[in-house]
């Protein structure tokens, strides 16, 4: 799975986790639901299809995760990030 536009770049495999959750609650999963892509593909593609067709004042965006608010629904998609301390490389 690959998203490619202007706004937003990202390849499905960096994904680690999503969500999908009421705009403007916590995350922790009391509003919506995380998921990972190998759980809930299509919940994968839709997050990374909303970021995709979020204008730049509704995306936030840094090297750990990619997150929009659109109506009353916030999408949020965390990357995989380098191994901690500990973990095994891949």
């Amino acid at each position: 799975m690959l998203v490619d536009t202007e706004k937003f770049t990202v390849d499905g495999r960096e994904v680690e986790s999503t969500y999908v959750g009421k705009a403007r609650k916590c995350c922790c999963g009391c509003a919506g639901k995380h998921s990972t892509p190998e759980e809930d593909p299509e919940q994968a593609r839709r997050v990374l299809g909303m970021l995709a067709g979020a204008s730049a004042e509704q995306m936030d965006r840094d090297n750990d995760i990619a997150a929009c608010e659109i109506g009353k629904l916030q999408f949020i998609a965390y990357f995989k990030t380098a191994p901690q301390h500990g973990e095994a490389h891949s």
